[in-house]
């Protein structure tokens, strides 16, 4: 019996050090909600509270407490800096230009203001970071217009609170750890380039909200962990990213949207897990408004793009792809020869997998257990292509009775590839695992029935879809006037959406696939499962 799990994140930081790693987030199901929802709640009501009280104070400006430059500390209240390649007011704003040091450090919030060419270098700590302290919470804000690098032992930009991105210049981070890493929400918006590169951790890690604006260029790659990752949601407008990693180019734990965007994401063999280029774990992936996307996973039970969902009631398990152009390729081996767009970065001792016949790889996946809100993938007025070993494009639903279905929809578009490639219905039933035996949903495919085997040859291993063309509208005709009457020439609409499959449920099947089925139901344990 073939297994199958998310990936998993497997950093190896510094134990004791600020910059180590941060427990890996463990989740409870309740009855109410996750123990994050909860906790939001009573953060919810605390923050109203303290707000009302702020209200009914005097208005206090807190600066920074202290800043250390290249291993010297200066107080608040008096300016400081070299004359020439740095400054800082006292407070909260520090200018560089021409600096070339070592790391820079606050407690409480920095605003770093870089022109012409600056290097913060760090080899025993962090190159630039914020820490909370008793009167300011840590917040760094960068922007400018020349180009600003960090390296670092440590992480090469950390946030204890949010961080910013912004201006037209560019700025590059690489470190051991992290490239970027900030405990709160991040933000990008910028019409530069930001580079990420992490060693031992992610490109890009952020506890909160990723979002990227601004017509700018991010690239962002692990040596050996997830290319970006935000334990929150990763919202992409208007921008190009291109994230590399192993075990995951793209990690958004609840939820992605591409919006106007350009994404590249590639993922490879990992020490554990698997390999998944875009993958979100609670929450649904939205694509639209002319994106284009190209996800490629290249290992054992590689999936190019995957939502997942397995809480009770939860977002997830949906994908929608709207008006916008997608590549999504997984394969257990490079079928290219290795010639791809960007090639796999150093391995980092990772250990790649011996070839196992038994590999299931997915282009598109949707998935959801316990037969909770049905797994979803819709298509519309987009063209799609999808390659897996195993399946091109599939979307499945984990359940005690088989009594809810996944579905695909495509709208305003037809299936191009296989040809006869249709909408079909399929219905896993193994043994395992005991408490939800049963797999159904939808694929692209051939059949004419019913698909009860995974590796049935009906099942497309490329699919194509692409959108209807619609003829032009032809003119109506006016009404010719004669003196003798008047004729109307009436043009009658034709039927242009071709049909894309058979969408209904067919029955269930009594025939069981013992171990097949299995495939399904091992497919999708979260990484973050206790």
């Amino acid at each position: 019996m073939t297994t199958f799990t998310t990936p998993t994140r497997h950093t190896d930081r510094v134990a004791g050090l600020h910059y180590a790693e941060a427990p890996v987030r463990q989740r409870a199901v309740l009855t109410c909600g996750s123990w994050r929802r909860v906790t939001r709640r009573i953060v919810c009501g605390l923050t109203c509270a303290l707000t009302v009280s702020s209200l009914l104070m005097p208005s206090i400006s807190f600066a920074a407490e202290w800043v250390k430059v290249d291993g010297n500390t200066y107080t608040a209240g008096a300016t400081a800096g070299d004359g020439s390649t740095w400054a800082w007011d006292g407070a909260d704003n520090m200018t560089l230009n021409g600096y070339n040091g070592g790391g820079i450090a606050a407690g409480g919030k920095l605003n770093v203001s870089y022109e012409g060419t600056n290097t913060v270098a760090n080899e025993g700590g962090n190159g630039i970071s914020v820490e909370n302290v008793t009167s300011e919470s840590a917040e760094l804000n960068i922007s400018g217009t020349g180009t600003l690098t960090a390296t670092a032992e440590g992480d090469a930009l950390y946030s204890q609170g949010d961080m910013t991105i912004s201006g037209t210049g560019d700025v590059n981070a690489t470190g051991d750890v992290n490239g970027i890493y900030t405990k709160g929400d991040l933000s990008i918006n910028t019409s530069g380039t930001v580079t990420a590169k992490g060693t031992r951790a992610e490109g890009i890690l952020a506890d909160g909200d990723i979002t990227i604006a601004g017509g700018g260029t991010v690239d962002t790659r692990s040596e050996q962990d997830f290319g970006i990752v935000a334990e929150e949601t990763l919202t992409v407008s208007n921008s190009t990213l291109t994230a590399q990693g192993f075990g995951s180019g793209i990690y958004a734990f609840d939820g992605l949207t591409i919006d106007a965007a350009t994404v590249r994401a590639y993922a490879y063999p990992a020490r554990e897990g698997n390999p998944v280029a875009i993958f979100t774990d609670e929450g649904d992936i939205t694509i639209k408004n002319d994106s284009l996307v190209h996800a490629y996973a290249e290992g054992e039970n590689a999936i190019g793009i995957y939502s997942y969902n397995y809480d009770t009631g939860g977002p997830g398990g949906r994908i929608f792809i709207s008006d916008s152009t997608v590549e999504a390729i997984a394969h257990y081996i490079n079928h290219d020869g290795g010639n791809q767009p960007l090639p796999p970065i150093g391995n980092g001792g990772i250990v790649v997998v011996d070839l196992d016949v038994n590999a299931r790889t997915f282009g598109i996946l949707a998935f959801t257990e316990h037969g909770l809100t049905p797994a979803t993938i819709s298509v519309t007025r987009s063209r799609v292509t999808a390659e897996g070993d195993t399946a091109a494009i599939m979307a499945v639903v984990n359940s005690a009775d088989g009594s809810i279905a996944g579905t695909i929809n495509i709208v305003d578009s037809i299936i191009e590839t296989p040809n006869g490639g249709r909408i079909c219905d399929v219905h896993f039933v193994g043994a395992e695992p005991v408490d939800a035996p049963y797999q159904r949903g939808q694929t692209i495919g051939t059949a004419s029935d019913v698909i009860t085997d995974l590796d049935s040859d009906a099942i497309a291993k490329r699919a194509v879809i692409v959108p209807a063309e619609t003829p032009p509208a032809k003119p109506e005709s006016k009404p010719k006037v004669t003196t003798a009457a008047a004729t109307i020439k009436h043009v009658n609409a034709k039927d242009t959406l071709a049909a894309t499959g058979d969408a209904s449920i067919m029955g269930a099947v009594a025939a069981a696939i013992t171990g097949m089925a299995a495939v399904i139901a091992g497919i999708f344990t979260s990484r973050k499962r206790s």
